[in-house]
């Protein structure tokens, strides 16, 4: 369990229902011990499964989720789990608790021996995202929020975490001064065309286009600063579901293409440090709006 942030307590009802500090322990631990075991298997993959024309999945998801579904259930028998792998899992299904998880969010780089993956886990409350926690696990960078209490990265080094450090988004004013992340969905064969006219669009107006592929660290990287917006069109619940509770408590502006706030995470999402949300979302959706 890591030190603790200084993260302020969750409304009296969610409180009451669960002890906060429980919640948050049992999301670091499930982590730690899902991170031991993707660590295990990078670099050694050698079978890989598709589960779509541009989706993979391999025995490191499989057995991460397994593991962290475990740790969950263990704590909280009755509340509800969506995972990646297993959709809704069997159990929980009138709590009104919802624990939302990836348990390996790049499995594309994962599987290509790429270092940049995470683990991203979130717990719902009746329906609105009240914790999350993204593990960038080959660098060692745990981010955290919970609702009204602020963002946060730890360091993991040697199996050991150091003090929480606040982080929040960066003051760039304009595209122009801005380093944009953005993502392909597995729907990209489809939407080719609109995708490459919002490419476009950030080549001509933004100082420069990053691609990572992980929604997840993408999200984290706009809520420390490292840049300036995340767009990606067609996600999962499971992939931002923790990011985009990081990104607002690191005060940023995490919305859908229409710029209504992400009250059930998923589908196409903007993420900025709030200054240039207006102006990223005119050139994206124009350019994706374009053609219909």
């Amino acid at each position: 369990m890591p030190p603790r942030s200084r993260a302020q307590a969750l409304s009296p009802k969610v409180s009451n229902a669960v002890p906060m500090p429980k919640l948050k322990k049992v999301m670091f631990a499930a982590a730690v011990e899902a991170s031991q075991i993707l660590l295990k298997h990078f670099g050694k993959i050698d079978k890989v499964i598709k589960k779509g024309e541009t989706d993979l999945v391999t025995i490191a998801d499989k057995q991460s989720e397994a593991v962290i579904i475990r740790c969950i259930r263990d704590a909280f028998p009755d509340h509800g789990i969506l995972g990646e792998e297993s959709g809704q899992v069997e159990g929980g299904e009138d709590s009104d608790f919802c624990w939302v998880v990836d348990p390996l969010d790049g499995t594309t780089n994962f599987a290509h021996s790429v270092p940049i993956f995470s683990i991203s886990i979130a717990v719902t409350y009746k329906g609105k995202i009240q914790m999350g926690l993204v593990a960038d696990v080959p660098r060692g960078e745990w981010y955290f929020a919970q609702l009204g209490g602020g963002a946060f990265v730890y360091k993991r080094q040697d199996n050991k975490f150091a003090p929480a450090k606040r982080i929040q988004v960066s003051q760039a004013k304009t595209l122009g001064d801005s380093l944009i992340i953005t993502g392909f969905p597995h729907s990209r064969r489809e939407h080719a065309d609109k995708l490459l006219r919002g490419l476009r669009a950030m080549f001509m107006t933004s100082r420069g286009i990053l691609r990572l592929g992980s929604a997840a660290i993408d999200l984290c990287w706009v809520a420390c600063g490292r840049g300036d917006a995340f767009y990606e069109p067609h996600l999962q619940p499971w992939d931002i579901a923790a990011g985009a509770l990081i990104v607002r408590e690191a005060g940023g502006k995490a919305t859908e293409f229409d710029g209504k706030t992400i009250e059930k995470p998923g589908h196409n999402v903007m993420a900025t440090n709030g200054f240039i949300h207006k102006e990223l979302l005119r050139e994206v959706c124009g350019a994706w709006d374009e053609g219909k």
